[in-house]
């Protein structure tokens, strides 16, 4: 059961009372697959763990009854989350390093590939890295 006093409404915004005086904003019904997108998949995203998540909502000062809940199921019910799952670090290969004496003495490129990328509209595979 929630109480009235723990909310305000600020210019027809509702706000919850924290004990930390920070008001976070509530964040309506329709809001929140939208919110969810963003923090998980868009700009901000990155497709991050539910944990990372859901920190990213408290930080962004946004507040639902069910906001430890929601982006777990959310994460749970995406299709490509459930698909790609954790990086493997079973074919990860070293760099190697390039020791100089002075500045652009030498130049060294690493090859870094075969990347299985996380968003499924990215299509680069591999990554060329020049020092």
């Amino acid at each position: 059961m929630f109480r009235a006093a723990d909310y305000q409404l600020i210019m027809r915004q509702l706000y919850k009372l924290s004990l930390d005086k920070v008001l976070p904003r509530c964040v309506l019904n329709h809001e929140r697959d939208d919110v969810l997108w963003e923090c998980h998949l868009g700009v901000v995203g990155g497709h991050v763990g539910v944990k990372a998540t859901t920190r990213k909502l408290l930080q962004a000062e946004l507040w639902w009854r069910m906001i430890f809940r929601d982006p777990k199921k959310y994460s749970n019910n995406y299709d490509v989350c459930q698909r790609v799952g954790r990086p493997s670090h079973q074919n990860e290969l070293l760099l190697q390093p390039v020791h100089t004496l002075q500045i652009f003495e030498k130049w060294a490129v690493n090859f870094i590939g075969l990347i299985n990328p996380l968003k499924h509209h990215y299509h680069d595979r591999y990554s060329i890295i020049a020092t």
